[in-house]
């Protein structure tokens, strides 16, 4: 859990660094939210029995990374 999450904060970090993301984007907030969220899509999608909610998911959390591109 930990390495994933220091392996996001890691490349938002890096965006940051190159003038790809916003400077003033928290990425060890985004990456502890990032993580969470994928982690309960998953388990709503195994009690679902259907992905639905990781489409959902994933089009949020594309969202949020655009709103902090550079």
């Amino acid at each position: 859990m930990e390495t994933a999450q220091r392996n996001i904060r890691s490349i938002i970090e890096k965006g940051i660094a190159a003038g790809e993301f916003k400077a003033d984007w928290d990425a060890h907030e985004f990456a502890t939210v990032l993580f969470a969220v994928v982690e309960g899509g998953i388990m709503m999608s195994r009690v679902a029995g259907h992905n639905q909610a990781m489409k959902v998911i994933a089009r949020s959390l594309k969202k949020q990374i655009e709103e902090q591109s550079a």
